[in-house]
């Protein structure tokens, strides 16, 4: 018929204006994953009394990047890497240090007004009304790290804390001292030779960092 755009399309090609559809951009690390891990452990530095579970949700973000199939396990683990990495840069500096405590200034002073208590009241619960509180969470945070990938076997490199990186436990955990984080980092690090793990301090440290578990276990120590 005159006019007539509709027409034949083989079922196994994806079509975009007419043309065989190709991706044009790189999928490591995911930029979704990076933006949502930021902004996890941003909020989880602003509210210490949700830290846990804020962390936590920004695994649960960038795992729903495999579940829409559009990312690799690979890509959402170095995008973790890449946010937990460049917020310990962004809280050492001086300079962010200051807009960021504004920010939190603000935020929490928001967060009063609407609970109508403090913040510690408004953020503690039972449990039951809670996913977070599930122990299991944990586990899929781990989970997360590694996707179930194979470890390398064979010797590694000790673990080596950055300076700074501490900062990341800093507002949850104040009480203790930055050598006091670091053993906790270390302490409670994924074992090394997965993916990623790479042959530099730095790329080993990020990957095997676990702030879920560190929290965890000077929550339990207290």
């Amino acid at each position: 018929m005159p006019g007539n755009t509709i027409h034949l399309t083989p079922d196994d090609v994806v079509v975009k204006d007419g043309h065989p559809y190709t991706a044009g951009g790189g999928a490591f690390p995911s930029g979704h994953t990076n933006t949502g891990y930021t902004d996890a452990l941003l909020m989880a530095e602003m509210i210490p009394e949700r830290f846990d579970a804020l962390v936590i949700r920004g695994a649960r973000y960038g795992y729903s990047r495999l579940v829409l199939g559009v990312h690799y396990p690979l890509d959402v683990m170095g995008a973790r890497m890449v946010a937990q990495r460049n917020v310990a840069h962004y809280l050492n500096d001086p300079y962010y240090r200051t807009l960021f405590n504004e920010a939190r200034a603000q935020l929490r002073e928001a967060l009063v007004k609407e609970c109508g208590t403090t913040i510690v009241e408004c953020a503690a619960s039972t449990g039951k009304d809670d996913p977070y509180r599930d122990p299991a969470m944990h586990t899929f945070y781990r989970f997360t790290m590694t996707y179930n990938l194979p470890q390398q076997k064979g010797e590694h490199q000790p673990l080596k804390i950055p300076k700074g990186a501490d900062v990341l436990l800093q507002t949850a955990l104040p009480n203790l001292s930055p050598a006091q984080r670091q053993a906790l980092m270390e302490e409670t690090a994924l074992p090394a030779g997965y993916p990623l793990s790479g042959e530099t301090e730095d790329q080993q440290f990020w990957q095997r960092l676990d702030l879920s578990a560190a929290y965890e276990m000077a929550r339990k120590t207290r």
